[in-house]
């Protein structure tokens, strides 16, 4: 839908740039509208199911959350999660610039070689991409995976203080 809106219906048009944004736009709400849920299991996981304050499931987490914070206590930790959209934008730009570092590197050994570049040369290996795509993951994940821990813990205190 947002593909769609931000090509005019033309999904062959749309640059790079405009995938990335309508990526972050679909990604961001479904941060927004994952959240509770996101909220309920990191609190359960961090309670012992003795607990009296322990949530039975996902319903009595969510509806004691609502009757003890608000409505608005669903949506803890919502602004940091939203921080993890950055993920996708920063593996995005590293597997590109790895892409483009690939194909720099297979043209110069196409002139050190006296080979002419032509269309079928423009093509890396099968597991040049892989090496890439899981390269750029690693690289998105350890920028980013801290702001897991900060979520959770910010998720977790007001739970703890009740």
């Amino acid at each position: 839908m947002l593909k769609k809106r931000a090509s005019d219906g033309d999904l062959s048009q749309l640059s790079a740039g405009a995938y990335l944004l309508c990526s972050a736009q679909a990604s961001a709400v479904t941060a927004i509208m994952t959240n509770p849920f996101w909220l309920v299991r990191v609190r359960m996981f961090t309670s012992h199911a003795d607990s009296p304050s322990a949530y039975r499931g996902l319903w009595d987490g969510l509806s004691t959350i609502v009757r003890t914070e608000g409505v608005l206590g669903l949506f803890r930790g919502t602004s940091l999660g939203l921080v993890g959209v950055s993920n996708g934008a920063i593996q995005f730009v590293v597997y590109e610039k790895m892409k483009k570092w690939g194909f720099d590197q297979k043209k110069r050994q196409y002139q050190k070689a006296g080979k002419e570049w032509n269309v079928d040369a423009d093509k890396l290996s099968n597991t040049a991409y892989t090496f890439m795509s899981i390269s750029s993951k690693l690289a998105a994940l350890s920028l980013t995976y801290p702001y897991q821990v900060v979520r959770s813990r910010i998720q977790v205190r007001l739970s703890i203080s009740l």
